[in-house]
């Protein structure tokens, strides 16, 4: 006994490499037994998982077949989210394919229910259509869309997930978007000088607004005439979207990804009219776009100069005027801390013109006794000045609000609110499409 254990022991190393290869040989087994038996192996989805063909959305939304009815889905939602991983497990190649035009991929829409990856910045969204021969990826542009190759696994779990999240999800329709009248006309330096608007071009401004209370505070404070009704009930659906412009809205289109207002005319030189647009919350309304290729930039000039229009609150007399509180402005967006974008923004309080140069109007609007944050739409906690006590100057003060355009991107904005009386900076804000 004692010779075959010094036998043993002379082999001791060869026999720990021979059982070291058996439990390799047999954990492969099982893993290799597990791929092919059943043809989904936790590694491989981990593989594909890693691959993003697509920019992760911001909204996902999901049209019934030959109905009105639109499913939203955002990041809040626990859905959205196995949405996505299964979106990205069942995409495992994409290449470019053949061009398709807007009206075959209407037609696409009208007659197939389908999945649309939604963006807030990126206009150009992906449909996942439910066709005859199974699912097809449509990636639209300005010119239509493509028909992509795209090779789609699990196309029946990710069936089944999207029947399984719509059950409880409450459904809109784009027929709940209206368009209502706005009869009154606005002067120009209650649109042109209000942070609460949002610049998106030279003679175009708008607001969006979710709540009632917000609503009837912008038509108080605007003077706004509305041949409608507008109650709570009707934020339930949609979202409101006022629009003034210079020129006549002549035509409203919408779609999931987002809104293009239509101007046409001539240059309405006696102020801003108005348009109210009730928009369905299937609708991307971050995304407002605007065909202004029959617009004209003659006026047409009125023999009545309203009184409205030229008068000026002299209620406090402060130090610091309008060129001046530009001036502060100009050189307080410098610093790199204003740098939100991707890119790097080049901001002017001046206004810009269509060949990016500098013209010689200003945005700017004298704010008095702002008491509330909310009164101040277009505000950043992080770039908001304390003095040491901790206790926010922007109280009680009269202030500028000076809006900075960005001469590398006409949708992005900077306001910067700088103290009336002493010139020092109070707190600044951002926007953009």
């Amino acid at each position: 006994m004692k010779k075959v254990f010094e036998k043993l022991k002379k082999y001791e190393g060869l026999i720990i490499i021979t059982l070291a290869i058996l439990v390799i040989c047999l954990i492969s087994y099982i893993v290799l037994n597990e791929v092919f038996l059943k043809g989904n192996s936790y590694e491989d989805d981990k593989l594909i998982n890693s691959k993003q063909y697509f920019e992760t959305p911001d909204r996902i939304v999901y049209k019934e077949k030959g109905e009105d009815k639109y499913y939203v889905f955002t990041s809040q939602d626990e859905e959205y989210q196995e949405l996505i991983n299964q979106l990205t497990i069942s995409i495992d190649s994409i290449d470019e394919g053949t061009n398709i035009t807007s009206l075959e991929i209407s037609d696409i829409e009208n007659s197939e229910r389908y999945l649309e990856l939604d963006y807030n910045t990126i206009s150009k969204n992906y449909v996942i259509a439910y066709e005859k021969d199974g699912l097809n990826v449509i990636k639209r542009n300005d010119m239509g869309g493509k028909l992509i190759k795209a090779n789609i696994r699990k196309k029946e779990e990710l069936s089944n997930l999207v029947e399984e999240v719509i059950k409880d999800t409450e459904s809109y329709s784009m027929s709940d978007s209206k368009e209502y009248e706005i009869s009154n006309e606005f002067n120009y330096d209650l649109i042109e000088k209000s942070p609460a608007l949002k610049y998106y071009q030279d003679g175009i401004y708008g607001i969006k607004i979710e709540d009632k209370e917000t609503f009837d505070r912008i038509v108080e404070n605007y003077g706004i005439n509305i041949n409608g009704n507008i109650t709570d009930e009707t934020f339930d659906k949609t979202d409101v979207i006022i629009i003034f412009s210079k020129w006549e809205v002549s035509n409203i289109t919408s779609r999931v990804g987002g809104i293009t207002f239509t101007f046409t005319g001539y240059k309405n030189n006696d102020g801003y009219c108005g348009t109210l647009y009730l928009a369905s919350k299937a609708i991307n309304t971050n995304c407002i776009y605007r065909d202004t290729t029959n617009i004209s930039n003659e006026s047409i000039e009125s023999d009545e100069t309203s009184e409205s229009n030229l008068q000026v609150d002299t209620k406090y007399n402060v130090s610091i005027t309008k060129e001046q509180a530009s001036d502060i402005a100009d050189a307080e967006a410098k610093n790199q801390k204003y740098q939100y974008q991707p890119w790097v923004s080049d901001f002017t309080s001046k206004n810009i013109l269509s060949d990016g140069s500098e013209g010689n109007e200003i945005s700017a609007e004298l704010l008095y006794e702002l008491d509330e944050i909310h009164r101040i739409y277009y505000w950043e906690e992080e770039w908001e000045k304390r003095d040491s006590n901790g206790n926010k100057l922007y109280y009680g003060q009269p202030m500028w609000c000076v809006r900075l355009g960005d001469k590398n991107d006409p949708l992005t904005s900077l306001y910067i609110y700088v103290d009336a009386n002493n010139g020092n900076i109070l707190g600044a804000g951002k926007a953009s499409d």
